[in-house]
């Protein structure tokens, strides 16, 4: 008679993960922050006449930004780049940091003047900002009957 060893705390982490590396898989668009991916935090307010957005990235240059707006979508992407994998004269002990590129994407309400989106990057903040139009209702027209 042999006798397995019943461990079900590893037969669940098995289960589990593997069941939500399945979820991942069938979503890759979905931005979740798993800690595995960088993706920078964002804060995003707004007041009568602007949308204000800051973006955290640390460590991301300037030239590696990309922000584009197209209908009523506005998308900032880029790329963290790990400035260790060239230092090989250096024993890795450590690495706590995430590198990789990043998307984050932003649906925007109507009235949105595309022309006037300005953005800057400053100590690691990626500052945009988004003018607000006014959106004026279509006016009711009365038809006569004829």
């Amino acid at each position: 008679m042999t006798f397995v060893k019943f461990q079900p705390a590893k037969e669940f982490d098995k289960s589990f993960y593997g069941n939500c590396g399945k979820f991942y898989k069938d979503y890759p668009d979905l931005n979740l922050n798993t800690g595995f991916t960088f993706s920078p935090r964002v804060d995003i307010s707004e007041d009568s006449n602007k949308f204000y957005f800051e973006l955290e990235l640390p460590g991301v240059k300037k030239d590696d930004l990309k922000i584009s707006y197209q209908e009523s979508v506005l998308t900032v992407s880029g790329e963290k780049k790990n400035s260790l994998k060239d230092q090989k004269e250096k024993e890795l002990l450590r690495n706590e940091r995430y590198f990789g590129t990043f998307k984050r994407i932003f649906t925007l309400p109507e009235g949105i003047n595309p022309d006037s989106i300005e953005a800057k990057f400053e100590d690691g903040i990626l500052a945009i900002t988004v003018a607000k139009v006014e959106v004026k209702s279509p006016k009711e027209k009365t038809i006569e009957v004829k």
